[in-house]
């Protein structure tokens, strides 16, 4: 299902081709206009049509002429300026769908942070423990790696704790919360220098503070 923005962006983009086609359509009406104002030699700006009329020396013919060309002027601003506002409003919305897009891919990226922990140390207890040693030390190469990318050094890592510095160099210390809900099983106690700065944060939560 389409979130508000992205139909908003749509709106936007429909908006945009409307206003064009209208523009098109009269420029179209416009040459027509002009050649029939050119033909009865009153393609008159409005101060020159202003001066025709106090003296009234213009026939109805000529009258008609001016008026449709200069209503089809009108249509064409007009429409050029809403379609400017679109396309500034589309702007905006695109920008914002790009942050959110960046936003969701960020969360998706530390949510594969914590699924990967789980599954190296705590959910492959099917396998022998050489095949547990091997996948848990490549994914710690990883998992270091991935971490470093945000100035973490991460230096002990088990089922229940992550430790290292933060990307400030401050000392920190991860712990899962030990309870009977599923909940628990998602939530952890943070620590920094010692302080307590948390008891019931998820990942991303706790990732976000260490990574400042």
């Amino acid at each position: 299902m389409a979130t508000m923005v992205e139909k908003q962006i749509n709106k936007a983009n429909k908006d945009i081709e409307k206003y064009q086609k209208s523009i098109a359509r009269h420029t179209a009406l416009l040459e027509k206009a002009q050649a029939k104002c050119d033909e009865l030699n009153c393609s008159w700006t409005w101060e020159q049509w202003i001066e025709h009329r106090e003296a009234k020396t213009y026939t109805d013919e000529q009258y008609w002429a001016w008026s449709k060309r200069n209503s089809e002027q009108e249509e064409i601003k007009d429409a050029e300026e809403r379609m400017a506002y679109s396309a500034k409003q589309l702007e905006k919305l695109t920008g914002k769908a790009e942050a959110k897009a960046q936003e969701q891919a960020e969360a998706d990226r530390i949510s594969e942070i914590e699924s990967g922990w789980w599954k190296a140390v705590r959910k492959e207890l099917e396998k022998t423990p050489e095949q547990r040693q091997a996948e848990y030390e490549a994914w710690l190469k990883q998992f270091k790696a991935e971490c470093l990318k945000d100035g973490i050094e991460v230096e002990h890592v088990d089922n229940t704790c992550i430790k290292g510095k933060t990307a400030r160099g401050s000392r920190f210390a991860m712990y899962d919360n030990n309870g009977f809900t599923d909940r628990s099983l998602h939530c952890y106690t943070l620590y920094i220098n010692g302080e307590c700065i948390f008891t019931s944060g998820d990942f991303s939560t706790a990732y976000s503070r260490i990574r400042k």
